[in-house]
């Protein structure tokens, strides 16, 4: 029997540069027995190249081991450089958003008109609510307090012939007010418009009950002496006097801050070039109650007498002069011995003075609570100029006089 000698083993180089492998070659892949011994040496040398790190760091302890220590602080210095220093470093400074130009908001006016003048006023004053008072006009009470700095008055006959007043104020404070006395039915109605307060020491048993049924921001002395004092200066009925700053208080303890309505409509002045009003006269009742309006070109406005003598405020002296002078015709009664009823509600003959003119027209006042509308012949409002209106109530058979 002839017996083959062993297959040669041949050492190739592989291309790795780094790792040289020995592999077996059989020269003669047909037969099986060389295939199985060339599979077992290439098992045996995948062992040796997975367990080579291991069996040469066993025969070189000396350098395996510093190595080792060497290669894991490199490995954990790197990470601290990647993530420890990354953690530790300060935030970047915030980058500052530039601020987008505000629309600028519109200046806040430094003045208003009043709702009761229609005079330029602060903000502040036009908010104040208005302040009535009954001022008593019989010869005995004149001159009387706070008539000169009012915003409207209403002039009408009281009881046997004597004319008293409904003053109104809203930004003006005058110091002394009065002499202060009863209330009428009728006031009521030319007050509640305004939302005022109203002032007065008692009043006819009407007054009195339709305070109470119309809700009127009642002031009345009876309820609130602390707030009026008499003077020693003239005898009573005619020295009950009160204060712009008692006012307030009272007003302030009632909850009355404000009041809330619907202002006449105005314009500016325009003086007439050729005035055609030089002076009014009117008579309410007697002569001592006479009215007399001269107009005064100057001024744009109307100086008042009464009974024949300059009308006066007592604090200052001065004329009364409205701006505006405002006369109705309105039914009269009477309701008892003393007391008149005046029709309020409804329309009626008006005649406006302003700016050395007279213009007709007619009066409307839809209600209680409703504002006096004076109107044109085309039904149009009539504007009136800002300041003082005084208006003047005349018995429906009366007319005023006027001289060019």
């Amino acid at each position: 029997m002839d017996i083959k000698p062993p297959p040669k083993k041949i050492k190739i180089k592989t291309e790795e540069p780094s790792l040289i492998e020995d592999q077996v070659i059989d020269p003669d892949p047909g037969d099986d027995a060389q295939g199985i011994t060339q599979t077992q040496s290439s098992n045996k040398q995948s062992k040796k190249r997975r367990f080579a790190p291991i069996k040469w760091a066993s025969t070189h302890k000396k350098i395996a081991i510093p190595l080792a220590v060497v290669l894991v602080l490199g490995i954990g210095g790197g990470a601290y450089a990647i993530f420890g220093q990354s953690k530790n470093k300060p935030a970047p400074a915030p980058v500052a958003k530039a601020e987008e130009p505000k629309a600028e908001e519109p200046a806040k006016p430094t003045t208003v008109a009043s709702p009761l003048t229609g005079v330029q006023v602060s903000p502040e004053l036009a908010a104040r609510p208005v302040t009535g008072m009954m001022i008593e006009n019989s010869p005995d009470a004149r001159p009387q307090s706070g008539l000169a700095e009012a915003g409207a008055i209403y002039e009408a006959t009281a009881e046997g012939g004597i004319t008293r007043f409904l003053v109104l104020w809203q930004e003006a404070k005058p110091g002394n007010i009065g002499p202060v006395r009863s209330l009428r039915p009728y006031y009521i109605d030319w007050a509640l418009p305004y939302q005022a307060t109203v002032g007065h020491v008692g009043g006819s048993p009407q007054a009195l009950q339709e305070a109470k049924d119309v809700n009127l921001r009642d002031l009345d002395q009876f309820a609130n002496g602390g707030s009026y004092r008499r003077t020693s200066d003239r005898y009573a009925p005619h020295n009950m006097y009160t204060t712009t700053a008692d006012m307030e208080k009272l007003q302030a303890a009632k909850g009355y801050t404000k009041s809330e309505f619907t202002p006449w409509p105005r314009k500016d002045e325009s003086p007439s070039a050729t005035p055609t009003t030089s002076k009014i006269s009117f008579d309410i009742s007697s002569q001592l109650f006479h009215v007399d309006y001269g107009y005064d070109k100057a001024s744009n406005t109307y100086v008042r007498s009464l009974a024949g003598l300059p009308h006066k405020d007592r604090e200052t002296g001065k004329p009364l002069n409205p701006k505006v002078v405002v006369i109705l015709k309105m039914a009269h009664r009477l309701v008892d011995s003393q007391h008149y009823g005046i029709t309020t509600t409804g329309t009626g003959d008006a005649f406006i003075y302003q700016d050395g003119i007279e213009t007709k027209g007619t009066w409307k006042k839809d209600s209680r609570t409703a504002m006096f509308h004076f109107l044109d012949s085309a039904g149009n409002d009539i504007k009136l100029n800002a300041g003082q209106v005084w208006v003047s109530i005349l018995p429906s058979d009366r007319n005023p006089k006027v001289t060019p």
